[in-house]
């Protein structure tokens, strides 16, 4: 009860607390569409997002420097340019809905593709119940690609502190309610797994696609394994059956 179902739900990950196995939490790949009100506006003055409810008044407010490079940035026409839009836009000859409605249709999905993404969910009672965790949007961990990732830990001296794996790691000290950033600026993204040495939880492994890290304090500094000659394949295939050889192709190497 409480935890999410239909289409929309993608890759889900388990994990038990061992220091009271009542408490279970679930990392969920929810594509579902974020309310408008939730959604990321972009860092630039003028993006899709700003521009899906910007009135005309709006639009001719912003600065030249700024519509150029949204013509550029969303593949509209090369010989278009801010000075031609706003006079377009100003003088009623392209009204926002129109404008809107041209970038929908070079790329469908430039409106819809804010999705809710991860989501972590709790049961106290071995998983009888179940009731979202993060009290606000955990924004940047499995972008469009959670179906990549799906793992979740939690540190077996203490059933708060949960981590879980996606392009980062992050790491919650409260339940799931609230969560921190948990890679360090020498590790590589896209994280697959965390082992958590039960005897001394302090110590960690961490496998990246970039191969595996050590901490000993908690995940606060990592230390690369480069000694160990590891690749990450996605495919192999044998040359001939008569030899002992095969083919493979690796995305990321160590």
């Amino acid at each position: 009860q409480g935890f999410p179902t239909g289409d929309e739900v993608g890759r889900i990950g388990i994990a038990i607390a061992a220091s009271n196995p009542d408490i279970v939490y679930a990392s969920v790949d929810d594509w579902g569409t974020l309310p408008p009100d939730q959604r990321a506006l972009g860092d630039e003055p003028l993006s899709p997002a700003r521009l899906a409810s910007m009135s005309k008044a709006e639009f001719l407010r912003q600065s030249p420097d700024a519509i150029e490079a949204f013509i550029r940035a969303n593949d509209l026409p090369t010989d278009l340019t801010a000075e031609k839009l706003t006079a377009m836009i100003r003088a009623g000859k392209l009204s926002m809905d129109q404008l809107r409605a041209r970038l929908k249709e070079a790329e469908a999905d430039l409106f819809d593709t804010d999705h809710i993404g991860l989501e972590v969910y709790r049961s106290d009672d071995a998983g009888a119940h179940w009731a979202r965790a993060n009290s606000k949007p955990l924004r940047e961990v499995y972008y469009t690609y959670g179906y990549y990732f799906g793992q979740i830990r939690v540190a077996p001296d203490d059933a708060q502190r949960v981590y879980v794996q996606g392009m980062p790691m992050i790491v919650s000290n409260d339940g799931g309610k609230t969560w921190t950033g948990l890679n360090a600026p020498n590790m590589h993204v896209d994280y697959h797994d965390l082992l958590i040495d039960p005897a001394f939880p302090r110590r960690m492994l961490a496998a990246t696609d970039g191969g595996p890290y050590i901490s000993y304090d908690g995940g606060q500094h990592w230390q690369a394994l480069n000694a160990q000659a590891v690749g990450q394949f996605y495919r192999s295939a044998t040359i001939s059956p008569s030899r002992s050889m095969c083919t493979a192709v690796c995305r990321t190497t160590a």
